[in-house]
Formats: structure tokens, C-alpha cells, sequence
């Protein structure tokens, strides 16, 4: 998958801070964009190392493998509803066989639970995966300014 990514500033030795600019997949070209849920997070903050010298305003062009991308939409989509329905199945059984009234409602309740708890776990990868920039690598630098 290629973005084309702006320079921002040289945070450290070889790692830059770029501004992706995100395009939906709508084409974000309509005229209902100023009503568009996604209009306020056009812009996406990323690190990434370069060892050749860039200047901020460089337009460069990110890449990243499509294995990973599929990768980690599958986490991001199917890791909820698996630990969704897993709590909504166990809490279910085993409310069911010890004589608790309401178990529907309750094993629901554990459901969501299971839910919230996924939504942190996915929180806390996506904030240790997203301090590595390797995931991320500049193919080439389109317009140096």
C-alpha cells in the first residue's frame, strides 16, 4: 500500500515526522464532505526512519507491505467480535445452567464487556506498534524542496 506523505521536521538522527494525507473511500471529493464524519481526521501523524537527508516540506511516498495492512485488519475487525461472542457464550452457559434469572440480559452485559476489553487490548498494541517505525519505509522521495 503507497501514501504520499509530507515532511513536517527531523525528529532524530535518520527519523521524520510526516503528515499523511488520508483519503477516504469515498474519494472524498463530494459536496457533502463539509458534513463528513471523516473530514476532521484527514491528517495522520507518522515517524519513520530515512537515512538520506530530507528538508520539511518533502513530499515522499510511504509504503507498507499489504500482508501487514491485511494483518491488522483483521485484528482490528474480527478480534472484538470474537472476544464479543466468546463472553456473550460463556457467560450465557454458565448463567444458564447455575439458575440465574434474567441470564439473557446479564450474559449480553458480559458480551459487551468482552467487547470494551478487546477495543483496550487493540488500544495498547496500536500504541506499541505505533512507536516502531518499521513498519513504514519512504520508496521514494517525490517533490525536495
Amino acid at each position: 500500500m503507497k501514501q504520499v506523505a509530507t515532511v513536517l521536521k527531523k525528529e532524530k538522527e535518520n527519523n521524520y515526522k510526516l503528515v499523511v494525507l488520508r483519503s477516504g473511500a469515498c474519494g472524498s471529493n463530494c459536496s457533502s464532505c463539509s458534513s463528513c464524519s471523516h473530514a476532521e481526521s484527514k491528517n495522520h501523524i507518522v515517524y519513520v526512519d530515512y537515512n538520506e537527508d530530507l528538508k520539511p516540506g518533502d513530499r515522499v511516498i510511504l509504503e507498507t507491505s499489504n500482508s501487514s495492512v491485511i494483518k491488522f485488519s483483521f485484528f482490528v475487525y474480527i478480534i472484538p467480535l470474537v472476544l464479543f461472542v466468546f463472553s456473550l457464550v460463556i457467560s450465557y452457559n454458565y448463567l444458564s445452567k447455575n439458575g440465574y434469572t434474567n441470564f439473557e440480559q446479564i450474559s449480553f452485559l458480559f458480551g459487551i464487556i468482552g467487547f470494551c476489553v478487546s477495543l483496550l487490548i487493540l488500544k495498547l498494541i496500536d500504541n506499541k506498534i505505533g512507536k516502531k517505525s518499521s513498519l513504514l519505509r519512504i520508496s521514494e522521495v517525490i517533490k525536495r524542496i
